[in-house]
């Protein structure tokens, strides 16, 4: 469930909630109502007190107070903490702060990520469960019940908007009191010309039709109709606000696994988009990658193909790169991934339940990683080794390649950063023959090449083993390593 406010006025709670709330001042939009200490954190919606017509052009910021930290503010177009501008990414004890394309994203582990828009004013909250039936403010109390989100700051259950929104209205130090929301207030329709409503209603009912339809059992369309109703009779019936008033609906649907995709094809008054303060044609949007925005026609490399950045999609060839395991004790990844401790070959990882953690191999000979028919090679095998005194606390006790089941070809590294050639005649470093080229790359790191295709590098002192392949292995591999065809689901084969 997200809290979500857009366009100024437009709220809608946790809950699901929406209401119409037209304050030009600053209010709490959520804190921690159990928590009456200084110890959670407090997040603030200051609304521009000279907004007019076009509210998705209005000046708005959000406020965050940190326990015992102070103050962060999310602007339009820069971020501060007490004060002091600073560069994405950035991090304040368990608070990270990033830019990904046009939004700033707050996460605080296990507590809420906030998503915010400077460009339109537009904010995104979404909570941990842990803080379920806690909150309170403009998003509500996140309680899975609309009928109790209206509740005031001194307690009290309303049905008046501006009654509940009031009261969560905060005073700003070193200025003028600002007006609060007089009651029974009109809604911005009142009074408007019987023409232009029926085209306001003309245009909002087109969120009943395709490709908005598709959506409906994921988000319901009505409180966005509402908002369309709102926003259009504030502004224009055929101004930019369309677009923006669409926009919000296909990033609700978003946030819900249901994108709307190419839906601004369908919309006249989408045919450009808003980007960077301008309007642009598809065609000129640019593309992000890590944060970096990109214009159309530039390009990035990402392993051993090239993008290029093509209306606003990145357009990438598709060769096959090498791959890379790497296996940290005391976790495993195969080949095709990343993540806790080691990587599968098809972009996945998985912690082995040993026991405790590796102690197990005490009860092991040895694991295969990776084993490849075609290319010859018997086993990649790690062995087991244990936290004996013998092994100096070693969890893994050797490492050998073994090729075309011969073992005078096993090539051996130890728990100690010795090298064995046929399980066991030591060679010197640096070592080389028709397969093998063997050397130390540093005082920690041993690197083992052969003639096909397979690298190693191999951290006899804190237990790290990184394997590398080229594309000629793909579809030839098995063991803990995976399978080295882009599936990720036949990797526990």
């Amino acid at each position: 469930m997200t809290c979500r406010s857009w366009g100024q006025y437009n709220f809608e709670t946790f809950d699901g909630l929406y209401y119409y709330f037209p304050g030009r001042c600053t209010y709490t939009l959520l804190r921690d109502c159990e928590d009456t200490t200084s110890s959670s954190i407090i997040v603030q919606v200051h609304n521009d007190p000279g907004c007019q017509a076009s509210t998705y052009n209005c000046t708005r910021s959000i406020r965050l107070f940190l326990p015992w930290e102070g103050e962060v503010r999310l602007h339009s177009t820069n971020v501060t903490f007490n004060g002091q501008r600073l560069e994405l990414p950035h991090h304040i004890h368990d608070l990270e702060l990033e830019q990904i394309s046009h939004y700033v994203l707050v996460t605080q582990q296990q507590g809420f990520t906030l998503a915010w828009d400077g460009h339109s004013g537009s904010v995104y909250i979404k909570l941990s469960p842990e803080f379920v039936g806690r909150t309170c403010g403009l998003c509500g109390n996140f309680n899975a019940d609309v009928q109790d989100d209206l509740k005031t700051s001194y307690g009290v259950l309303t049905a008046d908007v501006d009654m509940f929104g009031n009261s969560w209205m905060e005073a700003e130090p070193h200025q003028a009191g600002c007006p609060m929301v007089p009651s029974g207030f009109s809604s911005p329709c009142v009074g408007l010309d019987a023409q232009v409503l029926l085209k306001v209603e003309e245009v909002c009912a087109m969120l009943l039709e395709e490709p908005f339809r598709s959506c409906h059992a994921f988000v319901s369309p009505l409180p966005y109709m509402a908002s369309c109703t709102n926003d259009l009779c504030l502004s224009s019936p055929s101004g930019d606000v369309v677009c923006q008033v669409f926009t919000e609906y296909a990033r609700a649907c978003a946030h819900a696994d249901s994108p709307l995709n190419d839906w601004r094809k369908h919309i006249l008054q989408c045919g450009v988009i808003y980007e960077d303060g301008r309007c642009v044609s598809p065609s000129d949007c640019p593309c992000e990658y890590h944060g970096m925005v990109y214009s159309t026609g530039q390009m990035v490399q990402e392993d051993c193909n090239n993008c290029t950045c093509i209306g606003g999609l990145w357009n990438c060839t598709e060769h096959t790169c090498a791959v890379a395991f790497e296996l940290l004790i005391p976790q495993l990844n195969t080949v095709e991934g990343g993540g806790g401790g080691g990587g599968v070959l098809d972009k996945m990882s998985h912690s082995p339940e040993l026991g405790a953690p590796w102690p197990y191999l005490n009860r092991l000979d040895s694991m295969t990683l990776s084993a490849g028919e075609q290319q010859g090679l018997s086993g990649f095998v790690v062995g087991g080794g244990g936290g004996g005194e013998n092994l100096d606390g070693a969890c893994i006790q050797s490492v050998s390649l073994v090729f075309d089941e011969d073992p005078r070809s096993e090539i051996t590294l130890s728990h100690l950063g010795e090298v064995f050639r046929a399980g066991q005649y030591r060679i010197s470093l640096p070592y080389s023959d028709e397969m093998f080229h063997i050397q130390e790359l540093s005082s920690m790191f041993l690197q083992v090449s052969t003639t096909l295709g397979l690298q190693l590098h191999y951290s006899w002192m804190d237990f790290r083993l990184y394997l590398r392949l080229d594309p000629s292995w793909k579809d030839d591999t098995l063991g803990l390593c995976g399978t080295f065809n882009g599936n990720t689901q036949d990797d526990f084969l």
